[in-house]
C-alpha cells in the first residue's frame, strides 16, 4: 500500500498512517513471530470477549487514541522503537498533532451545526465499518501456527466472490500476498494460478474458513499451544529452485575444492541450491557470466536463497525481498542488513567448483 492510501485509510480505521506503515512492514518481515510481529490479531490464549469487541473497534480505538496522545507529546512506546526508524519519529509526532486537530475540528463542526454528518465521514466509520474488516481480517492468520517462517503454514487463501474480492483488494489470496508482497493487488489472482500447485488447499469461501477458525479460537482460549496444521503438497516439478538441489561428495581432498555441477547447468541470472555434508549453499551465475557461491540461508529471515531470483549480480531473497550483492555478499536492499558468507568459486574441467574452506568476505 502506498503512502497516500495509508493516509486515506488511517482516517477510516482510526490509525496513524506512518506507524501503521512500519508496523505492517514488520508484520510482513516477521509474520506471527511472537514478540516481533506487532499485528497479531488474536494473541494466545485467545481472548474471545476482546475479539467480540473488535467487531465494534472498542478497544482498538481506545488504544490508538492513547498512542496518538503519546505521539503528540513527542514520545514513543518502547516496542514502536524496534520497528519505526528513528528518522521517522518527527513525522509520527507531527502527524499525531495534525490528526488530533482534525478530529477536534470534526467534533467541533458536529456540535456547531448540530449534525452527526461530519462524524459519519471521519471518526464513526471506524465503529460502524470495523466488523467487515474483522470478518475478512481473521481469515488471514487466526488459529494458524506461530513462529514459523513458511507463510503457507501461517496464512490462509480463501476464495471469495467478486464483490468481496473488490472490497478486500484481492487480499483473500493471503498466502500469495505474504510470499510475494511486492506483487500488486490486481496481479495477485494471476500469481495464485501460477503457484497454486505448491500451496495448501484454498478455503472455498468465508464459511469454509470460519468452520475452522471458530473452533480453533475456542480451543486456543483454553489451550494456547493448539493451532491448525496446514497440509503442504509435495513439491511440483520445476516449481522452485529447491527442486534442483544438487548433493555431491565429489571433491579434491588435496585442495579442498568441491564439485557442484556442470558448467552448463547454470544459466545467466540463475541460482541452484547445493547440499554438502548436511549444509546447504547457493550457487549463482550473475548477468556478467561469473559464478558465485554463498551460504544457503538469508542472513535476515533465514529463507532459502536458492528460492530467490538473481537480478543482475544480486540475489533477491524470496521471503522479504532483501537483496545481496553476489560479488561480496553485502546487503543492497532492506530489510537485509547483515552480509551473507561468500565462498571462492572456479570453473574447471567443465564443472563449477567451490572452496568451502575459503570465504571471500
Amino acid at each position: 500500500m502506498n503512502n497516500a492510501l495509508y493516509e486515506l485509510a488511517s482516517f477510516m480505521v482510526f490509525r496513524e498512517s506512518t506507524c501503521w506503515r512500519w508496523s505492517h512492514n514488520r508484520h510482513h518481515s516477521d509474520t506471527i513471530i511472537v514478540g516481533r510481529d506487532p499485528e497479531i490479531a488474536v494473541p494466545r490464549p485467545a481472548d474471545l470477549f476482546g475479539l467480540f469487541l473488535a467487531f465494534f473497534a472498542v478497544r482498538s480505538t481506545r488504544n490508538e487514541f492513547g498512542e496518538m496522545l503519546l505521539h503528540a507529546a513527542g514520545k514513543m512506546k518502547p516496542d514502536e522503537k524496534t520497528y519505526i526508524p528513528e528518522s521517522e519519529y518527527g513525522t509520527v509526532f507531527f502527524k499525531a498533532r495534525i490528526y488530533l486537530l482534525i478530529y477536534a475540528s470534526v467534533i467541533g463542526s458536529a456540535l456547531y451545526f448540530r449534525s452527526v454528518l461530519p462524524l459519519m465521514y471521519i471518526g464513526f466509520p471506524t465503529f460502524y465499518g470495523s466488523w467487515l474488516m474483522v470478518v475478512f481480517g481473521l481469515t488471514q492468520h487466526a488459529g494458524l501456527a506461530e513462529n514459523v517462517l513458511d507463510h503457507r503454514l501461517n496464512c490462509r487463501t480463501v476464495y471469495m466472490n467478486p464483490i468481496f474480492r473488490y472490497l478486500y483488494w484481492n487480499m483473500n489470496y493471503h498466502v500469495e500476498h505474504h510470499m510475494f508482497p511486492l506483487v500488486p493487488y490486481h496481479a495477485v489472482p494471476r500469481l495464485h494460478n501460477r503457484v497454486k500447485p505448491d500451496m495448501p488447499e484454498p478455503y472455498n469461501g468465508l464459511w469454509a474458513a470460519y468452520r475452522e477458525i471458530i473452533p480453533a479460537l475456542v480451543k486456543q482460549s483454553k489451550d494456547p499451544s493448539y493451532f491448525v496444521e496446514r497440509v503442504l503438497p509435495a513439491p511440483s516439478s520445476g516449481s522452485s529452485g529447491s527442486d534442483r538441489t544438487i548433493s555431491s561428495q565429489d571433491n579434491d581432498m588435496t585442495t579442498g575444492w568441491v564439485a557442484v555441477c556442470g558448467q552448463d547447468d547454470l544459466k545467466r541470472e540463475d541460482v541452484i541450491p547445493f547440499e554438502y555434508k548436511d549444509q546447504i549453499y547457493a550457487i549463482y551465475r550473475g548477468s556478467d557470466g561469473v559464478c558465485y557461491a554463498s551460504e544457503g540461508l538469508c542472513s535476515h529471515g533465514k529463507a532459502c536463497l536458492a528460492d530467490g531470483v538473481v537480478l543482475g549480480n544480486a540475489i533477491e531473497c524470496p521471503k522479504h525481498n532483501g537483496r545481496f550483492d553476489l560479488r561480496d555478499g553485502s546487503p543492497v536492499r532492506s530489510p537485509a542488513r547483515a552480509p551473507i558468507k561468500m565462498y571462492a568459486v572456479k570453473v574447471a574441467g567443465g564443472k563449477v567448483w567451490i572452496d568451502l574452506g575459503e570465504q571471500t568476505n
